[in-house]
C-alpha cells in the first residue's frame, strides 16, 4: 500500500482545490513540474509555482469554476504513485458536464508534490513510466487476487497486470467462438471483441472460491448493446488458475457444476 502520510498530501491538495479552486502551494515544492496529458494533444510541461498556476488558469478557461477532483484509488508503494481521478468538469460557456477518469503519477518528497504527469488511465500511466508488476498493489491472496483482475478490467478496460506473460484465456466450448487465447496480447483482442459489443461492459464477481491455486467464479456480465442500446445481462463461471501470484489460465464455463468439478469444488 502507499504510504499513509503521502496519501494525506494527496488528499489535502484536492479538498483544498476542491473548496478554494486554488492549489495548496505549501504542499507543492517550489520547482514542482506538472506534465499534461500526451494522448490529447502535444504534451506540455510547466514548471514551479508559477507554472502550475498558468495550467490552472488554462484548464478554467474552458471549463470555468466548475472542476471537481476526487481521488478513487493510489496505486503503490515506489515512486511515483499512481492516483486514480474521477473528475466533474462543466463547459464555462457550453455548460456542458462531463465525468471523466485519468490517472496522475505523482512524486513526493519531503512531504510535499515534486512532480506530476497526466495520463488517461492508469494503465497508460504504467506503460508510459515502465512500471513493473512488482511496483503494484496486487493482493498476495489468491481470491483477492481474482477479484483485482476483474476491478481492473471494469476501471481500465485492459487485462489486469496479474496476468501471465503466457497466460491463456478459453471461452466455453459452447460458444460458437470456443478458443484458446495465449498471451498478453491475444488475450486483449479477445477481451476488446466484448468491449465492441458492449461498450459499458462490467463483469462482476458474485462467488469467489478458491481451492489451492485453483479459483471458482461466478460472474456477472452486464451492458448494453453497441448498436440497439438493449440490455444484456448473463451469469457465467470462470475458472482461474493462479501460478506464482499472477493468472496462468482462465476457462469460461456456462455450466455451473462443470465448472465447479474443473475447480475440485463441491456442487
Amino acid at each position: 500500500m502507499a504510504e499513509r502520510a503521502d496519501v494525506a498530501v494527496i488528499n489535502a491538495t484536492l479538498e483544498r482545490f476542491n473548496e478554494t479552486g486554488e492549489p495548496a502551494w505549501e504542499l507543492y515544492s517550489a520547482d514542482v513540474t506538472f506534465k499534461t496529458r500526451g494522448d490529447l494533444g502535444d504534451s506540455d510541461v510547466f514548471h514551479g509555482h508559477e507554472g502550475l498556476g498558468r495550467a490552472l488558469r488554462g484548464f478554467r478557461d474552458v471549463w470555468g469554476e466548475s472542476i471537481s477532483l476526487e481521488l478513487a484509488g493510489v496505486l503503490g508503494p515506489g515512486e511515483p504513485l499512481i492516483a486514480d481521478l474521477r473528475i466533474a468538469l462543466r463547459g464555462a460557456k457550453s455548460g456542458v458536464e462531463l465525468k471523466v477518469e485519468e490517472a496522475w503519477a505523482l512524486w513526493l518528497g519531503d512531504g510535499k508534490i515534486t512532480r506530476i504527469e497526466q495520463y488517461g488511465s492508469r494503465q497508460q500511466a504504467i506503460d508510459a513510466l515502465g512500471l513493473e508488476l512488482e511496483s503494484q498493489t496486487v493482493p498476495s491472496d489468491v481470491e483477492e487476487l481474482v477479484r483485482f483482475g476483474y476491478e481492473w478490467f471494469n476501471r481500465e478496460r485492459e487485462p489486469p497486470p496479474v496476468w501471465h506473460p503466457d497466460g491463456e484465456f478459453i471461452n466455453s466450448r459452447d460458444d460458437p467462438d470456443h478458443a484458446t487465447h495465449r498471451g498478453i496480447e491475444a488475450i486483449r483482442t479477445q477481451r476488446q471483441g466484448w468491449l465492441d459489443a458492449y461498450p459499458d461492459l462490467r463483469v462482476e464477481p458474485l462467488e469467489v472460491r478458491a481451492n489451492g491455486e485453483k479459483v471458482f467464479v461466478w460472474a456477472r456480465f452486464s451492458g448494453h448493446g453497441a448498436d440497439s442500446g438493449a440490455p444484456m445481462e448473463m451469469e457465467l463461471a470462470h475458472v482461474a488458475t493462479t501460478e506464482g501470484g499472477r493468472l496462468r489460465r482462465v476457462e469460461e464455463f456456462f455450466d455451473r457444476a462443470e465448472a465447479m468439478e474443473a475447480a475440485g469444488l463441491a456442487p
